[in-house]
């Protein structure tokens, strides 16, 4: 159950087998699960538990200061995964710490009754994913070779729309008690991430790679390339952020939503959505990958993902009443699944430092934190000067479609 023994120029091994292509997008798939439906489903719902007056702020500070955590977590878990790649084990270590600490953490998310105790739990689960999300995005950088990447991040960049269908199903269609939704959800989330934890923990890392990194450095960002790449993915997430985090208050906010299906719960409307876009982004995302692998441009389908999800919030912001959401997750689901895919393809050449690859993928991943620190800040924002919902969704479109124009400026990918 390895890659294959051909070995590319930068010694790393090359054609990945089918087997490590289908354990790491369960891998993939699995630490997603962990977050996405909470995110999107759970954790709205808690805050509205335990603040019913004011769930909007609640959800937004747990968020921002969860976002925080995040940043700094990934980080961390990128430069100890750097220093002890080549230990038995590798990367696995710290791959099962953050299962182990995912796992506490819905326990006592479930379990909090209070805003403070729903922050500590949160704080926790963002250690945990980031020590599970690090290692499996250096994986790529340095065991699959560049001509592959496309394809195999096709494969790990059906994560996000499974995710969202797991919720989509667990949450909104099959299951309706807090207690049992967590529990499963946490069950596949272990069931689909301990099969990599194994693998790689019994086939050592073996490139050309032999440098040890130094302390915590910023050094990455002196290089233009991998600058470019964080600031696009910072705002193309953020947009991406600001649909997952208000799209529940959205749909139960809006009459004529719920009127067009008056004996459905909000939870079970916006799981129909997500399901609908999950199966766009898949396909997407499928397509996309192998497209780019072709081509060997990925620049051109990373801008025009980017653009389709300004396109879907820019939709919700201005037609927030149905059929306007329908539309707009269509749209969503569609370009998702094309910048997902890609932009973790083309993030994964611009990495300037082959011996910090962890490190500087902890550095690239922070802009996914702060698109989350940024998504609850721009809400907190718009919300506290008595803004409606939909501008909200106006402000991710503007993010998302200068995203996009910044990935134009890579010079070393295609």
């Amino acid at each position: 159950m390895s890659p294959s023994e051909d070995t590319s120029a930068n010694g790393i091994r090359g054609t990945p087998s089918p087997a490590f292509v289908a354990i790491y997008a369960m891998a993939q798939v699995g630490t997603y699960i962990a977050f996405i439906p909470l995110l999107t489903l759970l954790l709205p719902l808690k805050a509205a538990v335990i603040d019913p007056s004011a769930p909007g702020k609640l959800l937004s500070q747990v968020a921002l200061w969860g976002s925080v955590t995040a940043s700094i977590s990934g980080v961390f878990a990128g430069f100890l995964g750097d220093r002890t790649r080549r230990w038995p084990g590798g990367r696995s270590v710290w791959i099962t710490v953050g299962l182990i600490a995912t796992a506490l953490s819905y326990i006592l998310i479930h379990r909090s009754g209070s805003a403070g105790e729903l922050l500590t739990a949160v704080l926790i689960l963002q250690v945990g994913l980031n020590f599970m999300l690090n290692p499996l995005a250096a994986t790529l950088a340095e065991r699959v070779p560049e001509h592959r990447r496309g394809f195999v991040a096709g494969f790990a960049g059906l994560a996000f729309p499974l995710a969202s269908l797991c919720g989509a199903v667990v949450i909104g269609l099959w299951l309706t008690e807090a207690a049992s939704r967590m529990t499963v959800v946490m069950a596949i989330t272990i069931a689909l991430v301990m099969p990599f934890i194994v693998w790689n923990a019994t086939n050592p890392l073996q490139t050309a790679q032999s440098a040890v990194p130094g302390s915590l450095s910023l050094n990455a960002f002196a290089d233009r390339d991998f600058v470019a790449t964080f600031v696009s993915r910072l705002l193309v997430q953020t947009a991406v952020a600001l649909n997952v985090l208000y799209l529940l208050y959205l749909i139960g906010q809006e009459g004529e939503v719920l009127g067009s299906a008056p004996n459905r719960r909000p939870e079970t409307i916006v799981s129909g959505l997500l399901a609908l876009s999950t199966v766009l982004s898949v396909i997407t995302g499928l397509a996309a990958g192998r497209l780019s692998d072709r081509l060997g441009r990925r620049k051109i389908v990373v801008f025009t993902g980017a653009a389709l999800i300004a396109s879907g919030a820019l939709v919700l912001g201005c037609f927030p009443s149905w059929p306007g959401p329908l539309v707009a997750q269509t749209l969503f689901g569609i370009g998702i699944g094309a910048y997902g895919v890609t932009e973790l393809a083309l993030a994964a050449s611009v990495l300037p430092a082959p011996d910090r690859t962890g490190s500087d993928l902890g550095l690239l991943n922070a802009a996914n934190t702060g698109a989350q620190i940024l998504a609850p800040a721009i809400g907190l924002m718009i919300l506290g000067s008595g803004a409606r919902l939909p501008v909200i969704y106006l402000c991710g479109s503007v993010l998302a479609i200068l995203g996009a124009t910044v990935i134009m400026g890579v010079r070393r990918v295609r």
